[in-house]
């Protein structure tokens, strides 16, 4: 694997040409800068590109922002072989998701109600963002945020295990059950407490 030092002008000059596209307003730029950085083989080397990257989070199209998710939990992946990300580059995708805001929290949770299978990249981004779990009890208890949202929500609540929500969740539980008494026809209500439920064991699971 070639170090980014050993690159020829002529490969810097294309690199940061793709790093710059993956901010483009054009959606054909940012496909075609991602693309280019996964051929360098540069994001599992390199701290500012990791950085760069991870800013696309809130990438606006779902496919593009699948990729960039499955990518970014890869490096992560400190216990799989195929993971040959160095120690710079791992610490500072970290620093930079444990402090990222409820938008890039809606993203991701976004992107899981439209791809579940990203449910597993998901958690491994969370799990190193401790105030994610702020964000997503107060995603959980807004009414006016569709169900299915509040619902991934919940369940991110529980996968990652965000101890600090277990008070507003049984708040929440209370109040759910004390709705659903008065309107009996609120499956998603429902279906929104049963997750809170096996939320509330997964915390409690020592």
């Amino acid at each position: 694997m070639k170090n980014i030092n050993e690159f020829s002008l002529d490969q810097i000059h294309q690199l940061w040409e793709s790093a710059e596209a993956i901010s483009s307003p054009e959606l054909s730029e940012r496909k075609r800068g991602f693309e280019r950085l996964i051929e360098f083989d540069v994001v599992r080397r390199s701290p500012l590109i990791t950085y760069l990257l991870a800013t696309r989070i809130v990438e606006p199209d779902f496919t593009l922002r699948a990729y960039i998710v499955r990518v970014l939990a890869g490096i992560l992946k400190t216990d799989s072989p195929d993971n040959l990300s160095t120690e710079d580059v791992r610490l500072t995708l970290v620093n930079y998701l444990s402090q990222i805001d409820l938008r890039e929290i809606l993203a991701l949770i976004q992107l899981a109600e439209i791809d579940p299978y990203a449910e597993e990249q998901i958690i491994h981004l969370l799990s190193v963002c401790s105030c994610a779990g702020g964000h997503l009890i107060n995603i959980a208890n807004d009414r006016g945020t569709s169900i299915p949202i509040r619902k991934l929500s919940v369940k991110f609540i529980g996968r990652v295990g965000y101890l600090e929500a277990l008070p507003d969740l049984l708040r929440l539980e209370t109040r759910l059950k004390a709705r659903t008494k008065t309107n009996h026809n609120e499956d998603s209500q429902t279906n929104l407490l049963l997750l809170i439920t096996e939320a509330l064991t997964l915390l409690r699971t020592p």
